[in-house]
């Protein structure tokens, strides 16, 4: 795994501001926030409803807006972000204002590129009051359902569109992938002359300077078109791989899939023999804000299933020589797919691109330890010391995070407890930070139901066991070891009980307010 990891690019919805055809259409001031604001639980464990942190209804026309979505995404390590493009018959422009915006102030840092949303819009959100549900397909709605008719017409129509576009692919934030821009679409197969229109470009983008495009087709293989490379958009994809399988769930009406069995489904996918592939991970999916009981909805989902996902994709990709991994999403709210911070998770699901991409340069190193396996054997003990050196500074690390916790007085596990549901607690590994933590619970007058450990200590009248001993049922486990992924691999096997790692709880107590607890 010694290759180059890949640029995060999450999938961007400028949905979120007043425009004249949605004012038309819904009424008056409608925007993605209100299906979000109406939305509701349909059934029991359904994570719904969902509200941005610190009720930040925010409106993308204003230009602060994309400053802050910037530097948020550049903090938490996404590399940019793939704007949904809406353009459709005679060059009818739809939630264009957020990229104009973009591509107006060139000091907001944020490398972007464009997916065309090619299909035309129908009336189809079942949850706004006045307006049904329309089921048929944008090939073959009535003229009363359709809202922006997609006509791709012919030369004279594609060069209005890439001149349209050119501004945007010049721009230097633009994303490029062997000096071209890049350029996703969404339903490559619903073009007619597809390949005539891509030529007709490629010629257009050299006659204007550029090296030509780099041209990604959705879910279809670029064998045989004019394609770069194809994409598999997750996780809707396996949604419809699983519906077929039988593997869905009913909930007072609503079609609900696990969402293990998705990332399992979707990491098992093949790339299209014969096509370079890129690959989609995402965050969750829930569009009952717009389909109401008729929506379908990812149950079980967390911030410890995405990191895995998405560290097994950045894994995957890493094997494809791919240069791209592209995440669903960073605003999909409708849909329940986003990065942004909401109020359960605050900046979780975000604090899992950096961790993800640290782990997977830790796992490189290793890897890189594998390859020199002759000079690992011939200096052996100075590859212990090496390999026991960054293992004890993540220790120091660690515990002079939780020092400042403690000094800052943010440190409160009845607190983590309450907000988590847990009432019994169970610690693995009661080395250093197990026994900081044991100290805490005591401290705290928080009973330890038993302690695991490789090693049989004494430690007050706490009941240990080893690893391959059964397990008491418990509402969570702490591990405090430092090859923590392995021990959850393992404890999965044992258990049910949440598992939280001591990079949990030192991050949900760095982003606490001082404690008021007792």
């Amino acid at each position: 795994m010694s290759k180059m990891l890949p640029k995060i690019l999450a999938m961007y919805l400028p949905q979120f501001h007043e425009t004249i055809h949605n004012n038309e259409w819904w009424g008056k001031g409608f925007t993605e926030w209100t299906a979000l604001k109406q939305s509701k639980r349909y059934f029991e464990n359904h994570q719904a409803p969902w509200y941005p942190l610190n009720d930040n209804y925010y409106d993308l026309s204003k230009v602060e807006t994309m400053r802050w979505q910037a530097d948020l995404a550049k903090k938490y390590g996404i590399d940019g972000f793939c704007f949904y493009h809406y353009y459709f018959e005679n060059g009818q422009l739809e939630l264009e204002k957020p990229a104009e915006n973009l591509l107006n102030h060139p000091e907001i840092d944020m490398p972007f590129c464009f997916n065309w949303a090619n299909e035309s819009w129908v009336s189809s959100w079942s949850n706004i009051p006045g307006n049904h549900w329309s089921t048929v397909s944008s090939s073959s709605c009535n003229s009363k359902s359709i809202l922006a008719k997609q006509n791709y017409g012919t030369k004279t129509e594609w060069k209005a569109h890439f001149d349209y576009l050119l501004p945007f692919f010049k721009d230097k934030r633009y994303i490029r992938y062997l000096d071209k821009p890049v350029f996703i679409i969404y339903k490559p197969l619903d073009i007619p002359n597809l390949n005539y229109m891509i030529k007709f470009w490629q010629e257009l983008a050299i006659d204007n300077g550029l090296e030509g495009l780099y041209i990604i087709g959705e879910d279809v293989s670029a064998v045989g078109l004019d394609f770069d490379a194809s994409l598999i958009h997750e996780p809707t994809t396996s949604m419809v791989d699983l519906y077929n399988q039988g593997k869905v769930e009913i909930h007072n009406g609503t079609v609900c899939y696990d969402t293990s069995d998705i990332w399992k489904n979707s990491l098992n996918k093949q790339g299209f023999l014969g096509a370079k592939t890129y690959f989609m991970a995402f965050t969750g999916f829930d569009d009952t804000p717009r389909r109401g009981n008729k929506g379908k909805v990812l149950i079980n989902n967390n911030e410890q299933e995405f990191f895995t996902g998405l560290v097994q994709s950045m894994i995957k990709s890493i094997q494809c020589e791919n240069h791209f991994l592209f995440i669903n999403a960073w605003n999909e709210w409708g849909e329940g797919m986003y990065l942004e911070p909401d109020k359960r998770n605050k900046y979780a699901y975000l604090e899992q691109i950096n961790r993800a991409k640290k782990c997977i340069q830790n796992r490189r190193n290793f890897n890189k330890g594998i390859e020199n396996k002759k000079i690992m054997e011939e200096n052996g003990e100075i590859y212990n010391l090496q390999q026991n050196n960054i293992k004890y500074k993540q220790y120091m690390e660690w515990l002079n995070r939780w020092l400042s916790i403690q000094r800052k007085q943010r440190f409160c596990l009845k607190k983590f407890m309450k907000e988590n549901n847990l009432s019994s607690l169970a610690i693995y590994g009661l080395a250093m930070l197990g026994h900081q933590l044991y100290m805490q619970c005591l401290e705290e007058r928080i009973p330890i139901s038993f302690g695991i450990d490789r090693h049989i200590i004494e430690l007050g009248s706490l009941c240990i066991k080893r690893p391959e001993e059964n397990i008491s049922n418990v509402d969570a486990i702490i591990i405090t070891n430092y090859e923590y992924e392995q021990v959850k691999d393992f404890l999965k096997t044992k258990t049910t009980a949440k598992l939280y790692t001591v990079e949990d709880l030192l991050t949900y107590f760095e982003n606490c307010e001082e404690c008021d607890e007792a």
